[in-house]
């Protein structure tokens, strides 16, 4: 079902976690494209293993981010991902204004990948969709209780570094 923005106005998504948020369709094709070995080779499978469903508890909830993190762990998964959850809003929901988290650490496989390049990607992500879609569109990058003081500063420095850039 699309809303009509004639009738409801402009909408506005604030809490969109980039783990939970893209379509599995997407996430398959990002796996694949970057040879990331899978518990299964069937599409089927692998669509319920990142999805949500009725029997899901709180543990099965957080297992699926193991998935969807690893996935997304490159520049280049998480302008993907990014711009199908901006996309996807404006076209399928009509919202105009979205806010994405995650957290830039769990996308960059312990350090092996470029904290800056994660976020610089989620950046040019959003500037694109702005231009396709009628839509204002925020990062946020959150920190984790599981780090320490430390590394949750370096997370803090970079939204400050990148705030006039759309983090918000």
């Amino acid at each position: 079902m699309t809303i009509d923005p004639k009738i409801f106005g402009e909408l506005t998504e604030l809490h969109v976690h980039i783990g939970s948020a893209v379509d599995p369709p997407i996430m398959w094709e990002i796996a694949q494209e970057q040879g990331i070995k899978l518990p299964t080779k069937n599409y089927w499978e692998f669509e319920r293993l990142i999805t949500i469903s009725d029997e899901t508890n709180y543990q099965k909830y957080l297992d699926l981010f193991h998935w969807t993190e690893l996935i997304q762990s490159s520049p280049e998964a998480m302008e993907k991902s990014v711009y199908s959850i901006a996309s996807g809003a404006y076209r399928k929901n009509s919202i105009t204004t979205l806010e994405i988290r995650f957290n830039p650490m769990l996308r960059n496989r312990s350090g092996e990948r470029d904290l800056d390049h994660i976020i610089l990607s989620s950046i040019h992500s959003i500037e694109r969709a702005m231009l396709a879609y009628p839509m204002r569109i925020g990062l946020i990058l959150m920190c984790d209780r599981r780090f320490s003081p430390e590394l949750n500063g370096i997370i803090a420095q970079k939204a400050i570094k990148y705030c006039k850039r759309g983090v918000v």
